[in-house]
Parts: structure tokens; C-alpha cells; sequence
């Protein structure tokens, strides 16, 4: 049975990239040819953009990252808060920038994506104080392949939140880095037991259950 009260309503354990992402264009230029179009930025990465939504919502939600201390990753702090995200990031001095994806979108509604995972790679366990998985209802771990810092503890960041009755949600995203190896989906096939809500799309489930 659930607590009556809690501090927050989310909370979020992972990635946040900044996203650049071009409105739609044809088709790639030629090499070593140039054409012109329109960027956007945008919050990103599976936690980042759970967090956004989820404040978006009204939902009292935080969020537990690692950003850096340069322009991008200030413009993320502030459209978090902007967007009532309580965010609880420390500053990764090993990685200049934080997460960065260019997303190139086509008429035809596809996309291609550059992804740098930046200050992702130093979430580790001490970014995150067990304390406050005792302090939200719901508790995502989100943007997996992402924070490869997290792997060996996920099971126990879960199995805490678990034991103060939260709810707890597993978010994968694509393994661009380490691919769909049998070892890989081991991480993932680990957090099952702690795990309400596994978030896959379908080529994501498809890889995850291939043989």
C-alpha cells in the first residue's frame, strides 16, 4: 500500500541531452555541399524528456542528472526549471558539454541522429541520495544505455524505491553504443523484477527479445 504523502509526484534517474534538430528537409546535401535550413533547440534524452512532460502535466516532478558547466548545459538547467522541474544535477568536471544530439528531419517525417552521450557517461551512484527514492510515488530510471555509470547499481536503485512502495519505471531508448549484444540485454533483463513499466517501442522490443 502506498504512502498517503509524498514529496514528489516523479522522479527521474538519467540522461538529459540538448537537442539540435532541423526542421525537415528533402534530403541530405551532397559531400562537401552546403544548403540551408532551420535548427531548434530542445530538451532531450529519455529522462529529460519525461521530466519536461511530466512537469508539463503539473505533476511535481524532479529530476537526478549530471550536466557540465558550460553554455548548453545552463540552458538546460534553466528550461527544466522554467518548466517546474526540480533539478538535482551536479556538474561533471571529466566532460566539457552535456549530452548533445543532432536530429536531422526529413519531409517525409524520418529523422537520422548524431548522438554524444557527454556528461551522461558520469552519472554514477553517488549522484544519487537514496534518501529521495523514498520521497516520490512513481520513480522512473530512464535513458538506460545512456548512463552506463548506473549499471551495477540500477537493481538497487530500484529494489529502494520498491521498498518505500513507489512505483518504478524502466525507459531503454535505443543502444546506439554497445549495440544489442546478449550482454547488453542482460542490464536490462536484471531490472525486470523491480520493474512496473518497461517503456520500449517497437524496434526496441524487437531487438530486446531476439535470440
Amino acid at each position: 500500500m502506498q504512502k498517503a504523502s509524498y514529496e514528489y509526484d516523479v522522479l527521474v534517474i538519467g540522461d538529459v541531452f540538448c537537442d539540435i534538430v532541423t526542421k525537415p528537409i528533402r534530403a541530405y546535401p551532397e559531400r562537401d555541399r552546403q544548403i540551408g535550413c532551420e535548427f531548434m533547440l530542445s530538451i532531450g534524452g529519455q529522462a529529460g524528456n519525461c521530466a519536461a512532460a511530466c512537469a508539463s502535466l503539473g505533476l511535481r516532478t524532479a529530476i537526478i542528472c549530471k550536466l557540465s558547466n558550460d553554455v548548453l548545459s545552463n540552458w538546460l538547467l534553466s528550461e527544466l526549471e522554467r518548466l517546474g522541474v526540480v533539478c538535482i544535477a551536479r556538474s561533471s568536471e571529466r566532460k566539457p558539454h552535456p549530452g548533445i544530439t543532432v536530429s536531422i528531419a526529413f519531409e517525409d517525417g524520418s529523422r537520422s541522429m548524431l548522438t554524444d552521450r557527454g556528461a551522461n557517461q558520469d552519472l554514477v551512484r553517488e549522484d544519487v541520495e537514496a534518501e529521495l527514492l523514498g520521497r516520490a510515488r512513481f520513480v522512473m530510471r530512464a535513458g538506460h544505455w545512456n548512463t552506463e555509470g548506473l549499471f551495477t547499481v540500477n537493481k538497487e536503485l530500484l529494489r529502494i524505491a520498491k521498498s518505500h512502495d513507489a512505483f518504478t519505471g524502466v525507459d531503454i531508448g535505443w543502444s546506439a553504443y554497445l549495440g544489442w549484444t546478449g550482454s547488453a540485454k542482460q542490464t536490462v533483463f536484471e531490472l525486470l523484477p523491480f520493474t512496473d513499466f518497461l517503456f520500449v517501442n517497437e524496434a526496441e522490443l524487437k531487438e530486446l527479445s531476439a535470440e
